[in-house]
């Protein structure tokens, strides 16, 4: 069996890395990882150097910048052109970063049903808080992090940013827990869902996301989760 050709982005560092990393090292060599990044004459020597002999042998690094179209279309020719196919593409508190995730999310749900007839299974993989380096810098405090991330907003109006400070310091718990996951969990998860034949559409890597997503798929309404914030 040939290995599968895997696209990951954002691999300098976090959770984009660990799990090009993961498949890269895979024993029984079944995947060929594209790792991408920003940059990559400054951005490649930590996962160059963690890939080890894997470098060039089951892990490339190349360059993708997302807000620079001609470094996409350059990279992925490439990739087609060198092996005929992509099997997997990985695409790793504000508001702005929400609604990408959330806009990414719904664009997967929606392209997912005609293209299982064509076999190709899309999944949406669902995570907590992940210890990546930004988040490592404040131990297992899940709230001092989101709290740091608050007061590293630029062009939030002050009224939001203290309602976001004021629901976060009197439930330290909503919605993310306070326990961070690794990113060797996270890759493990991506490994398994790469693995089956037929994955799921959606996969939560905690007890707390699949809490998360029991109370939002159990309500049609999507008020009780909504009032869930209120009543903490």
């Amino acid at each position: 069996m040939s290995a599968q050709i895997v696209v990951i982005t954002g691999c300098s560092k976090g959770i984009g890395q660990g799990i090009a990393l993961t498949l890269a090292k895979d024993p029984q060599r079944r995947f060929k990882v594209y790792a991408t990044m920003r940059n990559i004459a400054t951005n490649q020597e930590d996962t160059k150097t963690k890939a080890g002999s894997y470098y060039n042998d089951t892990l490339f690094i190349r360059e993708i910048d997302v807000t620079k179209q001609d470094t996409i279309d350059k990279t992925i020719k490439e990739i087609i052109e060198g092996e005929g196919s992509i099997d997997v593409l990985g695409i790793p508190i504000n508001s702005q970063y929400i609604s990408s995730k959330f806009a990414l999310e719904g664009f997967s749900e929606s392209i997912a049903p005609p293209l299982r007839k064509f076999n190709v299974w899309v999944s949406v993989i669902e995570s907590g808080v992940v210890a990546t380096p930004m988040a490592e810098q404040f131990g297992s405090d899940v709230n001092a992090l989101f709290h740091a991330m608050v007061d590293s907003w630029t062009n939030c109006p002050e009224e939001d940013a203290t309602i976001t400070r004021k629901m976060l310091t009197e439930n330290p718990d909503i919605v993310v827990g306070t326990e961070m996951q690794s990113i060797d969990d996270i890759a493990k998860v991506v490994e398994e869902v790469i693995l089956s034949p037929k994955p799921d559409f959606r996969y939560q890597t905690s007890e707390n996301a699949k809490e998360f997503a029991r109370q939002k798929f159990v309500d049609p309404s999507g008020n009780e989760i909504m009032n869930s914030w209120l009543e903490q």
